[in-house]
């Protein structure tokens, strides 16, 4: 059994590099023989320290019956149960590099709270925010109308903009109702006198729908008609691929800039297209992100 010390009210202690390596001796010869293996045992130990054994065995255990977005899947199809510890080694990836972004606490107190599927399409999101090198923080929940956002990015020059993530769960049929009650209720978060983003995160699965992007553009440019605080719209995914030997793993990402908006027309309000991986290289995450996949060794 996994335990874990921590109180939900203290501060929360983080996690070092030097630490993982240092445990990575105690592993037992049936891991340390398997490469996957101590990518999930590490990634676990991460997630252990953060949330604690109680919360695993609540969201993660393979016997209970409860579905949930990280359950773990270890009978049936071989591709869900590879899927589905993927998912915890990019949250165990997401806990390790985020820790010390501002506010990071209030996440994983929400996670604690069983608020899952937001949370981490909160912590996805983030990630492509730390990979693109913009400096922002995590907003503490209010529940105040207008100041209830996700997260405070800060550009080059200063200026603050404001963002929320809505993430739309696996079983969310896409439509265009789908995306315009999606970006009326970010828009009711955001502040009045601040640019405004808003963030999609959305079901791989839409990708294979015919005609999903003119679903996503629909209702996007008429709510930019008379939304002019929302400076852009930002939809997002990250669709993986199981071969049976190997796990591929994209980020897909479409930014749309309202024309419109009250605040700069000519400026560029894009955030995720300052970082390209090198042609050819394996990683498609720059070095600052540190990777739990072929851990310890990293790969490029």
């Amino acid at each position: 059994m996994l335990k874990s010390g921590m109180s939900s009210t203290n501060p929360i202690a983080r996690v070092s590099w030097q630490s993982l390596v240092d445990l990575l001796p105690t592993y037992p010869p049936a891991i340390l023989s398997r490469q996957p293996a101590i990518n999930f045992v590490t990634a676990m130990w991460v997630v252990n320290h953060f949330m604690g054994g109680e919360w695993i065995d609540r969201h993660v255990n393979p016997f209970k019956t409860r579905p949930g977005p990280l359950r773990l899947k270890i009978e049936g199809d071989v591709g869900l149960g590879a899927v589905s510890g993927q998912k915890l080694v990019d949250l165990g990836e997401a806990l390790l590099n985020l820790q010390h972004i501002q506010g990071f606490d209030s996440c994983i107190r929400r996670l604690r709270n069983g608020d899952l599927e937001p949370t981490l399409a909160e912590l996805a999101i983030a990630g492509m925010l730390y990979i693109n090198d913009l400096p922002f923080r995590f907003v503490e929940s209010t529940g105040v109308k207008r100041s209830d956002y996700d997260y405070e990015i800060t550009f080059s020059d200063s200026l603050k903009v404001c963002a929320d993530a809505k993430c739309k769960i696996e079983s969310t049929a896409l439509s265009e109702n789908t995306i315009s009650n999606a970006l009326k209720k970010a828009h009711g978060q955001l502040p009045e006198e601040q640019p405004g983003i808003v963030l999609i995160k959305f079901s791989p699965s839409w990708l294979e729908i015919p005609d999903h992007l003119d679903t996503f553009l629909r209702p996007t440019n008429e709510f930019f008609v008379s939304h002019t605080r929302v400076v852009s719209v930002a939809f997002y995914t990250t669709p993986v691929n199981f071969d049976g030997t190997s796990m591929m793993q994209a980020h897909r990402f479409m930014e749309l800039g309202n024309a419109r908006n009250k605040f700069d027309t000519r400026r560029d309000w894009r955030l995720f297209n300052r970082w390209r991986p090198p042609k050819g290289a394996t990683n498609g995450l720059p070095p600052k992100w540190l990777r739990l996949i072929n851990f310890p060794h990293g790969f490029h």
